[in-house]
């Protein structure tokens, strides 16, 4: 081979996946299985299977992506638990499905990030691209109670150009995110688990694309949800968690111009 073919064979292998056929049809995993597998790309080599549960820490922004592109209209439901006070529980949604950070904590992601129990356990929120940059943070307190499973339900789907997201936790409405310029497209279709330095757990993930009809359900089982005086976020933090975010020395970024609103 040429040292001019290896790079033109890589380049048509990106625009093939780019290509590949979102998912038509639920998605599940339960890693019940010695490790995550082909179907997963570990950018860091430190996501293991830990009995029965998807295990990460010290993860530092390197996510585990899902080979497989999401489709616009979707529900996500998974099961997340922290071992650590600073909670910090993390996914990625609709990102490139291989990048990751190239310093220490800091990172620009390509997708959406969805913390809970971010920033010392002081911040629960959905970030577009920078979760750093305060002025696109749409965030709720819902800290993670160390040791006990939380439950996500996420939807999503895509409108007259907006893109909205809609995240429960423990059945409780939590945030809503509504963006006009939507991270959504060839470059923009993949989900990953994702870690900072949090002793995380994962488990019982399942993707279902939801037809219209679905959709229309989950949009009156929100608006019931968020008018239920019942179901609102814990408005506390545990008192075992760091009331601060932690210091970072990284140099700041230039914010993402384009940001989407919390409803």
């Amino acid at each position: 081979m040429t040292r001019h073919a290896a790079p033109i064979l890589w380049a048509l292998v990106i625009a093939a996946c780019s290509r590949e056929a979102a998912l038509d049809r639920p998605f599940t995993d339960d890693f019940e299985r010695d490790r995550p597998g082909e179907v997963w790309f570990d950018t860091i080599g430190r996501y293991i299977i830990d009995r029965g549960a998807l295990h990460i820490a010290g993860g530092y922004n390197h996510p585990l992506w899902l080979s497989r592109p999401l489709p616009p209209n979707l529900e996500i439901t998974l099961d997340a638990r922290s071992l650590s006070p600073d909670g910090d529980l993390k996914i990625e949604l609709f990102g490139d499905g291989r990048s990751f950070a190239l310093n220490r904590g800091r990172y620009w992601a390509t997708g959406y990030v969805l913390c809970q129990g971010g920033w010392g356990n002081t911040k629960t929120f959905i970030a577009k691209r920078d979760e750093h940059d305060r002025q696109l943070l749409h965030a709720t307190t819902f800290p993670v109670r160390i040791e006990q499973w939380h439950r996500w339900r996420i939807t999503t789907f895509l409108e007259d150009g907006r893109l909205v997201i809609s995240w429960w936790i423990d059945d409780v409405p939590a945030l809503r995110l509504v963006d006009p310029d939507p991270l959504y497209g060839p470059k923009n279709r993949h989900f990953g688990f994702s870690n900072w330095k949090s002793d995380a757990y994962y488990d019982n993930l399942r993707i279902t694309p939801l037809t219209p009809e679905a959709r229309a359900r989950a949009e009156a089982e929100w608006r019931r949800d968020r008018q239920d005086p019942r179901l609102r976020p814990p408005t506390s933090t545990p008192p075992t968690a760091p009331t601060a975010p932690p210091a970072t020395d990284e140099p700041a970024m230039a914010p993402d111009p384009s940001g989407g609103t919390p409803e």
